[in-house]
């Protein structure tokens, strides 16, 4: 609301230009961009190895390209923003889907809708994924932080969901909510639920 439609615009190209290039550098395929989010897919409409580990890889790019981009645009009168990611592997349909005269590539299902969901549970600079991710990423070098019980809108059960992130040295010290000792990165507390953002 303190930004005109016009200086929104130019923070968006800036933003989601930078985004483009991390997507393609990591042979993701750019599906649409939606307000101020992109959709985007890995492994299809081209297959390629490792679909998850790109899409981690891409996720996790784009939070240091935000945080590193930050200073130059809150310099350019832009408020400070965050980000959240949500990624989610399963099969899904694609093709293409409008009328005769318009229609747009894109994938369709339950799937793509939870991963939506994610992305609206993911707090900001958090990626959030699903189970489905998680059993690809056995050997991941990177820190897991498990959430049970997480209520996803559209889904008649809580699920299990997980933030990660890349491993960082922290020094630990407690909770400021409970006090149970535990990474001062941590970002959730798994005793009291606490959210540092």
């Amino acid at each position: 609301e303190r930004n005109t439609p016009e200086h929104v615009i130019e923070l968006l190209n800036s933003y989601f230009t930078r985004l483009t290039d991390i997507v393609i550098g990591q042979k993701g395929t750019l599906d649409k961009f939606m307000g101020d989010a992109a959709m985007v897919l890995f492994g299809t409409p081209m297959p390629i190895d490792h679909p998850v580990l790109r899409a981690i890889d891409s996720a996790l790019e784009i939070q240091g390209m935000v945080q590193d981009s930050m200073a130059e645009w809150v310099a350019k009168g832009f408020s400070a923003f965050s980000v959240g990611i949500g990624i989610n592997y399963q099969d899904v349909v694609i093709g293409h889907v409008g009328s005769a005269r318009l229609s747009n590539f894109t994938a369709i299902g339950d799937e793509v809708n939870l991963a939506y969901r994610l992305c609206e549970h993911a707090g900001g600079g958090e990626i959030i994924v699903s189970q489905s991710c998680i059993d690809e990423i056995k050997d991941w070098n990177g820190t897991i932080e498990t959430r049970h019980g997480v209520q996803i809108k559209g889904k008649s059960e809580p699920i299990t969901v997980y933030s990660l992130a890349q491993k960082v040295d922290y020094e630990t010290g407690p909770c400021p909510k409970c006090g149970l000792i535990q990474q001062e990165g941590t970002k959730f507390c798994g005793k009291c639920g606490y959210r540092r953002y």
